[in-house]
């Protein structure tokens, strides 16, 4: 299983993540992390 560990503070700015399964070469299909700018943050 392939999998994001990410930080308390990061975890406000999360918008998404993906499987990139088109991507080839490995038993291991890389992930994608979507985070939002910290400067588009409420304060």
């Amino acid at each position: 299983m392939d999998y994001f560990v990410i930080s308390s503070e990061l975890r406000d700015r999360l918008l998404g993540a993906e499987i990139l399964s088109q991507v080839e070469g490995s038993d291991h299909a890389p992930i994608k992390l979507i985070l939002a700018p910290a400067e588009k943050l409420a304060t």
